[in-house]
């Protein structure tokens, strides 16, 4: 049996870094991690865009990257808290395609986007967050790589074809299809978990942000475009609570909540009372 529990009081801050006023969907289960989380208050934040140094004055290109640092956070945890907030969820950290301020399209799954800072920066920045009492939750891509076409060499480690779903296109996004889960979401080249190089890496990145870098949890991106096996295997294997984002129906949610993950972005509460 599975209880559902709407997080009414997530994201509620009116800044660009969350402006999305979203509830999580919560499987109630007699793991530790999920419990905890239901009494976390999360502000999302996209790391480019949040804080700059404070000797940075340059304009920006919103197209591009604006500047915005790890240790520019870490200045800043005061603000967060102070709002009422104990928990952060910041966007994708690894280096990105050119243009990927946002942090959704990895070129390189095992090394720290340089824009943002370095590993020891990142390290500081969750350290000084736990010392306030502050979870640091952190997102990740699994579904898809940065937007090289078929060129997988500018990929690492995913750098041949065989490590990928042929190439077509998403052109409807009903919840657990073959078209789902297999074609290219925004011409981006689509991952085949059921490869075991694949499924094997994508677990040890995920393993190497949680042991090297201390995050409190995964917002995991583009859920529904992944087997639900999948997911539960992930989560089995990294011990870690997973919230991810299901942009379908109730329905979609409710089974991926059964099987794959703990908890859920509600959209269906979004699109209902924007």
């Amino acid at each position: 049996t599975v209880s559902v529990l709407y997080w009414s009081d997530l994201m509620r801050a009116a800044s660009i870094a969350s402006v999305l006023a979203l509830a999580l969907l919560a499987a109630v289960t007699a793991a530790k991690t999920p419990a905890e989380w239901t009494q976390r208050r999360i502000y999302q934040v996209l790391t480019d865009r949040f804080a700059r140094p404070a000797n940075d004055t340059r304009s920006c290109n919103f197209n591009e990257y604006c500047g915005g640092t790890f240790n520019a956070m870490a200045d800043h945890l005061d603000y967060i808290a102070g709002m009422g907030f104990n928990a952060i969820w910041i966007s994708p950290v690894p280096v990105n395609y050119e243009g990927g301020y946002h942090g959704y399209w990895a070129t390189n799954f095992f090394k720290i986007n340089p824009h943002f800072g370095t590993e020891q920066d990142l390290k500081n920045f969750v350290a000084k967050a736990h010392s306030m009492g502050i979870w640091i939750m952190i997102d990740i891509v699994v579904n898809h790589v940065g937007p090289v076409g078929m060129n997988f060499s500018e990929i690492f480690p995913f750098n041949e074809s065989a490590h990928y779903h042929p190439d077509c296109a998403v052109t409807q996004y009903d919840c657990n299809t073959e078209m789902v889960h297999r074609c290219r979401l925004f011409q981006l080249p689509d991952l085949d978990q059921q490869n075991p190089f694949v499924q094997q890496q994508l677990q040890k990145y995920v393993q190497w942000l949680l042991n090297d870098f201390g995050f409190d949890g995964i917002r995991a991106d583009t859920v529904m475009y992944i087997e639900q096996s999948y997911w539960a295997g992930l989560q089995s294997a990294v011990g870690t609570f997973i919230a991810g984002e299901i942009s379908g129906t109730f329905a979609c949610n409710q089974a991926y909540t059964n099987y794959g993950i703990d908890a859920t972005l509600n959209y269906p509460m979004y699109y209902a009372i924007r």
